[in-house]
């Protein structure tokens, strides 16, 4: 049986994950958002593409050096001592993760409104505003 203040203390906890989930959803709703709106305009789409394009490369080179250190012994010897520093540190993790989710909730709240507040810039400018 869970003791009451322990009780308490897991649904306080569940609640403010819930809080961060919430606000990943709506930060994810206003990137979707801001990218439809840049997309609009053609000089956008070309940038975005570029952004797209050296995301990707920049993907697949870490992907590649990844892999390359993974195979190597030393490699190897890091993920063993790498998993064991994992193991031991999961419980303080846990606990700063506890503490911590108030605080991650709010910047991403505050990261929220602040990518409102461009993309609202943004829609209002239109896309035959170039800025001038």
């Amino acid at each position: 049986m869970v003791p009451e203040d322990q009780s308490a203390e897991t649904g306080r906890s569940y609640e403010s994950w819930q809080q961060v989930g919430e606000q990943f959803e709506a930060l994810g709703a206003s990137l979707a958002s801001a990218v439809q709106t840049a997309w609009a305009d053609e000089g956008n789409r070309q940038a975005v593409r570029e952004v797209e394009s050296g995301l990707r490369s920049l993907a697949s080179a870490v992907a590649v050096a990844v892999d390359e250190a993974a195979a190597s012994p030393e490699g190897q010897q890091v993920r063993a001592e790498a998993e064991r520093a994992v193991a031991s540190a999961q419980e303080a993790g846990r606990q700063a993760a506890d503490q911590a989710v108030p605080q991650l909730a709010s910047a991403l709240r505050a990261l929220g409104e602040g990518l409102r507040s461009a993309l609202s810039e943004l829609q209002r400018s239109g896309p035959d505003d170039k800025g001038d």
